[in-house]
C-alpha cells in the first residue's frame, strides 16, 4: 500500500478516502441482505443467531469505516456525503 502511495503520488487523506469508499459499496449491500433476510426469517430459524451476529459485525464494520471517514477531517466533506452507508441503527426486528 505504501508502495502505491508514492507511485501515484496519492496523499494519505486521498487513500483513506478510496478506502472507505471501496468498504462502504459491499458491506451496504451486505447489511441489506441480511437485513432482508431476517425479516424474511421465521423468529423459529436455526439460523436467526447467525445472521443477526453477522449483522452486527457488519454495523460494526460500518461504524469503523465511519471513524475513519471522521480522520479526514470537515475538509472532505463531500466524500463523507457520498458515502451512501448510514451509521443510524437499524430499527428493531420483530
Amino acid at each position: 500500500m505504501t508502495a502505491e502511495i508514492g507511485e501515484h503520488g496519492l496523499t494519505r487523506k486521498q487513500l483513506i478516502s478510496d478506502l472507505c469508499h471501496e468498504l462502504t459499496q459491499p458491506l451496504t449491500s451486505l447489511h441489506c441482505c441480511l437485513e432482508l433476510c431476517l425479516n424474511n426469517m421465521p423468529h423459529s430459524s436455526k439460523f436467526r443467531a447467525d445472521l443477526q451476529a453477522a449483522l452486527q459485525q457488519a454495523e460494526k464494520i460500518a461504524e469503523l469505516t465511519a471513524q475513519l471517514r471522521e480522520l479526514l477531517g470537515p475538509d472532505d466533506a463531500e466524500t463523507q456525503r457520498a458515502s451512501g452507508f448510514s451509521r443510524e441503527p437499524s430499527p428493531p426486528l420483530a
